[in-house]
């Protein structure tokens, strides 16, 4: 029969035990507050990976009071919104190229912008000042349905691709496609 004696063996066992107690005491990201949505254009693959807050939040009521000209927002909660593309993809005159980035929403006069920027390793918040690669307008309009939960969605419309981004009764959303 094995005999366990001495601090050699309990204190690698204590240790073990307190970082399993950690992990299962560490609070996880509900599987509804992630979300993730994808579209095959051209044969390529498209991904958007996002947080979802609700309308029940402070961020949409802050949203709904109206942000200043300027604002910057990370379209989520939680990690950084991200798009993955296997192609370069053109929204009107702007392309960016195939990759990985984290997307950020700005505040204009009229409306959002959507910026993208190359750094898509980053936690959400605080959001980068400066290094975004593109600039795209944003329509804003009002959806067929509203959403509790923030809820990004990539659609085909008319052979090009539509990103819209729909949070309790506002839609912002552009057009785009595979660049050749």
């Amino acid at each position: 029969m094995l005999e366990l004696k001495g601090w050699k063996v309990w204190f690698p066992l204590t240790v073990m035990m307190a970082a399993l107690v950690a992990m299962t005491a560490t609070p996880s990201i509900a599987a509804d507050d992630q979300g993730e949505a994808k579209l095959e254009l051209a044969g390529k693959s498209i991904v958007v990976t996002y947080g979802r807050p609700s309308t029940e939040g402070k961020g949409y009521k802050s949203m709904k009071d109206g942000v200043p000209e300027g604002f910057m927002w990370r379209l989520g909660k939680n990690n950084a919104t991200t798009l993955e593309s296997d192609a370069d993809l053109k929204f009107g005159d702007v392309t960016v190229e195939a990759g990985k980035y984290s997307l950020v929403g700005k505040k204009t006069k009229d409306g959002w912008d959507l910026l993208v920027h190359p750094n898509a390793n980053r936690w959400g918040s605080p959001v980068p000042e400066e290094g975004y690669i593109a600039t795209i307008p944003l329509k804003v309009s009002k959806p067929d349905e509203e959403a509790k939960l923030m809820t990004i969605e990539l659609k085909e419309k008319d052979g090009k691709g539509m990103f819209a981004l729909i949070w309790g009764d506002q839609e912002l959303s552009t057009m785009f496609e595979v660049a050749e």
